[in-house]
């Protein structure tokens, strides 16, 4: 009997009795006994621990830097990156094909296995059918730590292949901090909760383009605010009826008021308010010729309603149906390399 092997086998008791609130250093000590048979590995567990900063910092250290940790060695390195694998592959495992995704949530739970441990910039791309079930989640490309490049030729051959009919493209960032460029973004021209996703024509332009179509509730704050900034080109006055908003008639029905704002890029972008059954006043606040800044107010629907945003060619929603979104700040779609 080794002059450690009582207190490894406590260790081990303690751990079988209590893992969800067993330190990180003494998971790492126990680890150790496997690599480092007959050695004391509480030290060792303690000196990664503050070198690295954290379980994750260990766990995501390349083998090189490992191996510098005196008591370390080769067999410990190669252990760490045994289980850090084996980690990623387990949840990805749990992810069945057949899953419902509904809305971001579920998106969220679905793809966060694949970005387990990622030290670069990923994207990766779910795929599901008419009913939102899952068809297959495809990473699309690897950069680095700063940034990672698609084509929507990429993407659209992926969805195809799987013969999708809905997609969620996911990306991560490595630094944690999700500011995007202001270049790339979009944000929601109104508060409340998106009830559709799809591609119409606009009402101005009369070309297909995806549309995000944002409900109102009487609850909302009723202000609208440009989802870019841009010039207004045009502005379109369409009388009509006052059916429930929600209805996907009423984009065509109701009375509504169109904005065509173009951006700095030359793109153009169509805002739509849409009357319902209760609001029954649409306010504009801009003239043609006048230029907006991202977020700033145009106009307003009393008493809540609906806005559809069409967005342009070389852009797409990163929302989805029952996303709630806030005005001048929730970002609702952005731009893919051509």
């Amino acid at each position: 009997m080794g002059p450690h092997d009582g207190h490894r086998q406590r260790l081990k008791t303690e751990f079988l009795a209590r893992p969800d609130s067993f330190p990180d250093h003494k998971l790492l000590e126990l680890l150790f006994f496997y690599a480092n048979p007959r050695s004391d590995t509480n030290p060792l567990a303690h000196e990664l621990i503050d070198r690295f900063g954290s379980l994750a910092g260990v766990l995501d250290a390349p083998p090189e830097e490992l191996c510098k940790v005196k008591g370390m060695g080769k067999h410990g390195a190669v252990l760490l990156k045994t289980v850090k694998e084996l980690s990623g592959r387990y949840l990805t495992a749990r992810t069945r094909v057949d899953d419902i995704a509904r809305n971001s949530r579920d998106y969220y739970q679905l793809l966060r296995p694949y970005f387990f441990g990622a030290r670069n910039e990923l994207l990766c791309l779910l795929c599901m059918d008419g009913k939102h079930k899952v068809l297959g989640i495809r990473r699309l490309g690897e950069g680095n730590v700063n940034a990672v490049a698609i084509t929507t030729r990429l993407i659209t051959e992926a969805a195809l292949a799987l013969n999708a009919a809905a997609v969620v493209l996911a990306h991560n960032h490595v630094s944690g901090i999700a500011f995007p460029s202001e270049d790339d973004i979009a944000v929601s021209p109104a508060d409340g909760r998106v009830i559709r996703v799809e591609p119409k024509a606009d009402p101005i332009t009369g070309e297909v383009r995806p549309c995000i179509s944002i409900f109102m509730n009487v609850f909302n704050v009723h202000v609208n605010r440009s989802p870019v900034a841009g010039r207004v080109e045009a502005i379109r006055y369409f009388p009509g009826k006052f059916f429930n908003a929600a209805l996907d008639k009423a984009s065509t029905d109701n009375e509504r008021c169109a904005y065509l704002v173009r951006d700095d890029g030359g793109r153009s972008w169509v805002m739509v308010q849409v009357a319902g059954l209760i609001a029954r006043r649409i306010v504009c606040r801009v003239e043609e010729g006048d230029t907006l800044a991202r977020g700033e107010r145009y106009g307003m629907i009393r008493f809540g309603s609906r806005v559809d945003l069409y967005l342009p060619p070389d852009y797409s929603a990163v929302v989805a149906n029952g996303d709630v979104v806030a005005a001048g700040e929730s970002i609702l779609a952005r731009k893919f390399q051509a």
